[in-house]
């Protein structure tokens, strides 16, 4: 497969399966677009995999309101500081098995548990930016969209914000599919996805 995007946390990936109806909705906007009839398959299991993705996602995001976000946050990071304090505390003999056991020894272990502490307060602050109340942000869906994006990259297509175009009329078919409801508008989501992609192609580059 050309794109693999699966959810944060622990949690199962159910396998999707698209039936020959909704193949074929997605089929009759690549042959209306003119994608070659190569890439139809690969693009379905494409598909097939971002929709398992997103059920997780979805799962994940039920089960974690804000309030419980940050708590987990400041449990970890407590945690975190706790075993910074144990290490500075280790005797010298401990350190010196430290040592024999992890290459750079306290050093290399301090490093690793500075990176982490840094990772769970950045992390932090940005869980104190959500919403005192009610759900998470709909990220699956964000998801979701950048996932179709990659997909039709994948068949040589360069999507666009044009609404009516390719991009913009099999989001909102895979979109009914994944929520079992019409789709009216998707035209942020998919200008969402573009910047978000363009941001992480700059990174990666």
């Amino acid at each position: 497969m050309s794109a693999r995007w699966f959810p944060s946390g622990v949690t199962s990936l159910d396998p999707v399966r698209l039936s020959s109806e909704e193949r074929e909705s997605i089929r009759l906007e690549l042959r209306a677009r003119g994608v070659d009839e190569g890439h139809w398959e690969v693009f379905a299991c494409d598909i097939e995999v971002a929709l398992a993705a997103y059920q997780a996602m979805t799962g994940l995001s039920d089960k974690s309101k804000p309030a419980a976000v940050r708590k987990n946050l400041r449990t970890s990071l407590d945690a975190a500081l706790r075993l910074n304090d144990s290490l500075n505390h280790l005797d010298a003999n401990s350190r010196t098995l430290l040592g024999k056991a992890v290459n750079g020894g306290i050093s290399a272990v301090n490093n690793h548990l500075s990176e982490i502490i840094m990772a769970l307060s950045e992390a932090g602050h940005k869980a104190d930016e959500m919403p005192t109340k009610g759900r998470l942000p709909d990220y699956a869906r964000q998801e979701l969209a950048v996932a179709v994006l990659e997909a039709l990259q994948y068949c040589g297509v360069t999507p666009t914000t044009t609404k009516e175009g390719l991009y913009h009329n099999v989001l909102a078919v895979v979109l009914e599919i994944a929520t079992g409801k019409p789709v009216n508008a998707v035209h942020d989501l998919v200008e969402k996805a573009m910047k978000q992609t363009k941001r992480q192609n700059v990174q990666v580059t």
